[in-house]
């Protein structure tokens, strides 16, 4: 029995001795605690195995490829092609075997194609160099939470006001609230009625807004409506005889 044991771990030791005769190198810095276990990455005598155990490693890779997402997944030639071609290991510790070509990458391959202003953006603005690309966010206010101006207050989704173009140039539909902006109103200042950026909640009644420039200092009531338009606030509309008890005749 103990001469089959050493026979055993003989056999074994020269295996992995013959295998690290031929290794034609080291592995990466990543892949380095598998240097000693060849069969993690190769199987003996087939050339057609070793995609296969490269994906029960990366299994988000892998997923990628089955569900067609992904860089990996939304190219066919990347798809269709042996890990090998573009990772070969067996280059030393410092080896980048990724060999990503930020100056020709088309980013059009990916989950997140590049538009308007994003086209410009440096790549290290979303990839981080501690992160995998794959982790790089793709929500705005993930990128954007610093420079966002409305600091939560108008939730999450950017998109309702703004496109990829330019974060300036800004759209709202003012129509789709309770408060359709007619006439004067279309042209005025945001702030004019949500000082500080507050939006909720915001008066929709006349004499909230208008308080401060009411000619009659409150004395006529608050509904400025009765003679007053949006279109502006100078043109008033006011019958003495339609809308008072002293129709006006004669002299007066």
């Amino acid at each position: 029995m103990t001469v089959m044991l050493q026979l055993s771990l003989s056999a074994d030791l020269d295996a992995a001795s013959l295998e690290r005769l031929v290794m034609p190198g080291n592995v990466i810095q990543g892949h380095a605690k598998y240097e000693d276990q060849c069969k993690n990455c190769h199987e003996p005598f087939s050339k057609t195995s070793q995609d296969s155990l490269c994906r029960v490693c990366h299994k988000a890779i892998s997923a990628d490829m089955d569900g067609n997402t992904g860089f990996h997944g939304r190219n066919a030639d990347v798809r269709q092609s042996k890990c090998k071609y573009c990772h070969t290991d067996h280059k030393g510790r410092k080896a980048d075997i990724v060999a990503m070509d930020w100056e020709n990458f088309n980013h059009h391959a990916t989950d997140f194609a590049l538009k308007g202003g994003h086209v410009k953006a440096p790549c290290k603005t979303c990839h981080a160099p501690d992160k995998k690309y794959r982790d790089a966010p793709v929500n705005c206010l993930d990128c954007h939470k610093e420079d966002e101006p409305h600091r939560g207050r108008l939730g999450k989704v950017c998109s309702d006001c703004h496109g990829e173009d330019t974060w300036r140039d800004a759209r709202f539909d003012h129509n789709r609230t309770k408060f359709p902006l007619k006439d004067a109103h279309g042209k005025a200042a945001c702030k004019a009625c949500h000082p500080g950026e507050n939006y909720t909640p915001t008066p929709k009644d006349c004499f909230s807004c208008h308080r401060l420039d009411d000619t009659h200092a409150g004395r006529l009531g608050p509904k400025c409506g009765s003679c007053h338009t949006p279109k502006t606030w100078s043109a008033w509309n006011f019958s003495h005889d339609r809308d008072t008890k002293f129709p006006l005749t004669g002299g007066h």
